[in-house]
């Protein structure tokens, strides 16, 4: 509960809690000016800020290489400077903290200007009371602060979106692709395409309970350590283990959060053989046959993150030319309409094998639209993320595949699965 109360509170009120002092540098050659404005700040803001006067546009620099500031109020002629020039070069000392011009009626043209070169808001002279300041002053800071905000959340959806691996792999023996849709800012779903070996393919989903930045630096930390594992070790059901371990390790030490769990599936593939070695932490996998016979490789452990046990890899399983593997995260099946029903895995299943034919590029495709259709606009509360195989090369050997599925056949409201076996 106190987590959620945590998470729940605005960045910017975040913000203001650890700096409860308010900032202001004022840069303004006249000292009356400066004793008016730095008067009414007092009355209405009285001892939550703190006024750094300027005379001039060196000492205004000056002070901001020594000092942070939250605001910084400006009037547009001083003795070094004036306008468009003064703002870039307040700009270029300091990036991003907001600029309020204090704008006499004549110049309130030149302020727009400012405003095109990096000044945040225009405040006519005129108006200035001590009320209406602080209300400008507030609101100029909060607007800021949103800013910053938002322009380090696409910094990191950027950093986050370079570490997925290609949309579309070329591997010979088989046709593969992966693909993510946010439900929001900083995703939790992870997927890789990984070459552990001359002739294999490694295939990982993985999906971090919860949203935002933190599951997001954990699917970080993750993709590293499994990248690093996977090189050294061949079993899959080892690889997830020692992940397990590790992670289990930060959350002792006070580097992760202890009640934060991950679902992963991670599949190796001969290209030549089609031969599939895979192990689970909670989370299935898909088959569906190039017969349209479809069904479920289950589970071989616990999620990653909860107890320290061991995650033993599946026994082996045959994929035949035309077959489908599919990897997906829960968003796709529990994505719901507007009378709240899912998506299903039913749905998903049929999806898939009406389309069985296409490139792995456009089933993920037709998978995304299908549960987009049924949604009928309502809004996407899951992150949805997809990596598809297709196998289309005759095996250079045979092996028995015995491995228990489940079967799912036609899509119905509420469908029933029922225990099968592939051959």
């Amino acid at each position: 509960m106190h987590q959620q109360e945590t998470n729940s509170l605005d960045p910017s009120a975040r913000f203001n809690t650890l700096r409860a002092m308010i900032n202001i540098l004022l840069i303004d050659e006249c000292p009356g000016v400066q004793d008016i404005i730095a008067g009414m700040l007092y009355e209405s803001l009285a001892d939550e800020h703190e006024v750094l006067l300027a005379p001039s546009l060196e000492e205004a620099c000056r002070l901001l290489n020594q000092r942070h500031v939250d605001l910084i109020m400006l009037t547009l002629e001083l003795p070094d400077g004036s306008g468009v020039s003064t703002v870039r070069s307040l700009k270029g000392v300091a990036p991003s903290q907001p600029i309020l011009i204090l704008a006499e009626e004549q110049d309130e043209q030149i302020a727009l200007e400012c405003i095109r070169a990096g000044a945040h808001d225009v405040f006519p002279k005129r108006f200035i009371n001590p009320a209406a300041l602080a209300r400008v002053v507030r609101y100029t800071i909060e607007c800021a602060q949103r800013t910053r905000l938002e322009q380090e959340l696409a910094a990191a959806d950027r950093l986050q979106a370079s570490l997925y691996p290609s949309p579309q792999f070329s591997i010979p023996g088989v046709d593969v692709a992966g693909a993510v849709s946010s439900a929001g800012r900083a995703c939790g779903d992870y997927f890789d395409i990984l070459k552990p070996a001359e002739g294999m393919v490694g295939l990982v989903v993985g999906d971090v309970s919860g949203h935002g930045m933190a599951a997001a630096l954990r699917m970080v930390e993750i993709r590293a350590y499994l990248r690093c594992l996977f090189r050294h070790e061949s079993d899959v059901g080892a690889v997830l283990t020692q992940v397990n371990e590790r992670l289990l390790e930060d959350s002792q030490y006070g580097t992760s959060d202890n009640e934060q769990f991950v679902t992963l599936f991670l599949a190796a593939v001969d290209c030549r053989t089609g031969v599939l070695r895979y192990a689970s932490a909670g989370h299935p996998g898909y088959i569906v046959r190039d017969s349209g016979e479809a069904g479920r490789l289950e589970s071989t452990g616990l999620p990653l993150g909860i107890a320290n046990v061991e995650i033993e890899a599946a026994e082996p399983v045959r994929l035949n030319p035309g077959d489908i593997l599919l990897l997906a995260t829960d968003g796709i099946e529990e994505a719901m309409n507007e009378s709240r029903e899912k998506f299903g895995v039913a749905r998903m299943m049929s999806a898939l094998r009406d389309v069985r034919t296409r490139s792995s590029r456009e089933l993920i495709d037709d998978l995304y639209g299908a549960a987009r259709a049924f949604a009928k606009g309502a809004p996407q509360l899951d992150d949805m993320t997809a990596v598809v195989l297709k196998f289309d090369r005759q095996p250079v050997e045979t092996m028995p595949c015995d491995i228990p599925h489940k079967h799912y056949g036609p899509a119905t409201t509420h469908p029933q699965p029922r225990p099968s076996a592939l051959k």
